[in-house]
Formats: structure tokens, sequence, C-alpha cells
């Protein structure tokens, strides 16, 4: 009996074991793994990459040692000039005296309002024909009197020595106010101190 395929030649059995190795290759590649199916069983250790997974998956590692301090920064903005504690001024040569008429002798700003403590010191020179002249005067805060003097008249003359009014209260103004008989003359070494203060009693 002669055999089936007689005498198999190298060329032959090639072509068909790779006929066999395509078909088996078409075959698998066309397995479909159902969904799930892959576990930590069939994953090796350490061959996932961070690729891998979906951002959030795989959590923060340690943290680690904290880096050098960077360059100082610049300085910031000042911050707001805060209120004055205190206020002064001083005029050695006044306004020339107006003769009975209300006169504004001289004037303080109180900066930042609030409670404050005022001291007027000046002088009354008469030079008029008027001798002995009469004289009054008033300190105001903010137009509100706080202290008066010469409310019957108070005599002046030349070379006068110096007059004074003190009062405290709120307000950002103090001024000095005086009226006077007097015929001619001048208001001279003025001085206006002002001390703020939390409360008034």
């Amino acid at each position: 009996m002669r055999r089936i395929f007689g005498e198999a030649r190298y060329a032959n059995v090639t072509a068909t074991m790779a006929l066999v190795l395509a078909l088996g290759g078409t075959s698998y590649a066309a397995i479909k793994l159902p969904a799930n199916s892959v576990t930590s069983k069939q994953v090796k250790d350490r061959s996932l990459l961070s690729k891998d997974f979906k951002r959030g998956q795989v959590p923060a590692g340690r943290q680690g040692a904290a880096g050098p301090a960077g360059p100082q920064g610049a300085p910031g903005p000042g911050g707001p000039a805060g209120a004055a504690a205190g206020a002064y001024k001083a005029t050695q040569a006044g306004a020339a005296i107006t003769p009975n008429a209300p006169q504004t002798v001289d004037s303080l700003a109180l900066p930042g309002g609030g409670n404050w403590v005022v001291t007027a010191k000046f002088i009354a020179n008469n030079t008029g024909t008027l001798d002995p002249a009469s004289i009054s005067c008033s300190l105001q805060l903010d137009g509100v009197f706080k202290d008066t003097l010469g409310a019957g008249g108070t005599d002046f003359g030349a070379g006068g020595s110096a007059l004074t009014l003190s009062g405290a209260g709120a307000g950002s103004s103090a001024v000095v106010v005086c009226t006077t008989t007097a015929t001619a003359g001048n208001y001279e070494a003025i001085s206006l101190t002002a001390v703020r203060v939390a409360t008034i009693g």
C-alpha cells in the first residue's frame, strides 16, 4: 500500500506548520477577557506603572523632607499713621487788636478729633489812648465754650501779664476769641498746647 503523503519534503512540512500557527494565532487573538476577570493573583508584583492607574487611584507617598527656605520677600506697604498724641503751636507776634469786636487771637488744629485737654496762653498788649482798657476772652473747641475770662471786663495796659485759658472736650480745633475796648495794640507770646486723653471726667 502506498503512503498517503508519499515522501514528505522539507518545503511541504514547513508550509503546513506555518498554516497551523497562523490559524492558531488568529483564534487566540480573537479571545476577549471578561470584565473584572484579572485580579491581583494574575498581576506580577511591581509590574504596573503609575500611568496604568487613573488620576487619584494611587495614594500619595510619604511627605519628603522640607526644602531650603526661599529668599526673603519684599517689605509690605506701611500701615496707616496712628493718631497724634498731642499738638502745639506758638506765635510770638500775633494780630493787631480790633477794637470792640470779637477777634480770633489764634487757633490750633486737633488731628484726628477725639478728646483733648487744651491750654492757651497769650499777652494782650494795649498801646491805644484808652488805658486801662477792658478785655474778655474765651477758649472754644469746635465752637463750644470751654473757658472764659474777663466776663465783667478785665483791665490791661501796655506790656500786660500773660492771660491763660484751659478746657477739655471733644473736637477737631481749638480757638481763642477775644473782645477788647482797646483802640490799638496787639496780641503776642501766644501758645496753644493740646494733649489727647482717652476720657474726660
